[in-house]
């Protein structure tokens, strides 16, 4: 726990490690003793879980906290066979999850009922998912009019309000380190409307979690993940690879990630076009 702290990552990057952490502490992960430094015992433990993608997230804190660069090597090549593992199981739950995604045209639907009955809020987030693919952390936003000298903090997200306008602002997201700050002008005359009308300061309840708040305004129970995966299947099958670009730069996902996690045609022939 002392060496997940002590490393120079967001707050909330430490509480994810130190929550796997606790969960190998659990299930019986005993750090400080000889056999725990061995590949055969962490392999053993591994054992215990049935999924590849928390095998692996057990073994990037094992990574983290352990510097025997022998171990390290063995472990990052048992990681890669998992990294196959979980890439060929995520093919299985993509059809499986394709089956049951609404289609576009009932997203759209959905969301201009949202603004028809002044659901302002739930409009708002639900737009920015569906034309921007982007993730829960990315429609957390203040909302301020657009005046002279304006104080925007590097760390936070925000619409900026104008007459005819909004200014979409994104410098707090899941890849902003390798994509950097985005501005996004919205120009769609609804959504400014919707913006105005749910007046400056922050669309979420600061007090409260973010997911929870999401889950009662995101269309049809969706996730972001199902929502960006809906977007990425109607591209496809309409082999717009110039839209899986575009989702690729507005997410901040590289087209590799969007072939194995959100492709749920199981083919990556249109993708590999990009």
């Amino acid at each position: 726990m002392e060496k997940i702290q002590s490393l120079n990552i967001k707050d909330n990057s430490k509480k994810v490690y130190s929550g796997i952490m606790k969960r190998m502490i659990k299930h019986g992960f005993k750090e400080k003793t000889k056999q725990s430094k061995t590949m055969k015992y962490i392999t053993k433990f591994l054992d215990k879980f049935e999924k590849p993608s928390t095998k692996l997230d057990i073994l990037n804190v094992i990574l983290l906290i352990n510097e025997d660069e022998t171990l390290r090597d063995s472990i990052k090549k048992y990681r890669q066979k998992l990294q196959i593992l979980k890439k060929n199981m995520n093919v299985q739950t993509m059809n499986e999850k394709g089956h049951t995604l609404p289609s576009v045209e009932i997203f759209k639907d959905k969301l201009d009922l949202l603004y028809q009955d002044k659901k302002y809020k739930d409009f708002i987030v639900n737009y920015l998912m569906f034309n921007y693919g982007v993730r829960n952390q990315d429609v957390n936003v203040q909302i301020k009019k657009g005046k002279h000298k304006l104080i925007i903090q590097d760390d936070k997200n925000y619409l900026i309000l104008k007459p005819k306008e909004v200014k979409y602002i994104r410098n707090d997201y899941k890849t902003v380190k390798t994509y950097k700050p985005q501005t996004i002008i919205i120009k769609d005359s609804e959504f400014v409307n919707a913006v105005k009308e749910v007046g400056e300061g922050f669309l979420f309840d600061e007090s409260k979690q973010l997911g929870n708040q999401l889950r009662k305004m995101l269309i049809l129970k969706l996730t972001e993940s199902d929502i960006f995966k809906m977007l990425i299947d109607h591209a496809f099958k309409n082999k717009d690879t110039e839209r899986i670009n575009q989702l690729s730069m507005f997410r901040g996902t590289d087209i590799n990630t969007i072939k194995e996690n959100y492709n749920v045609n199981a083919t990556d022939e249109v993708i590999k076009q990009v």
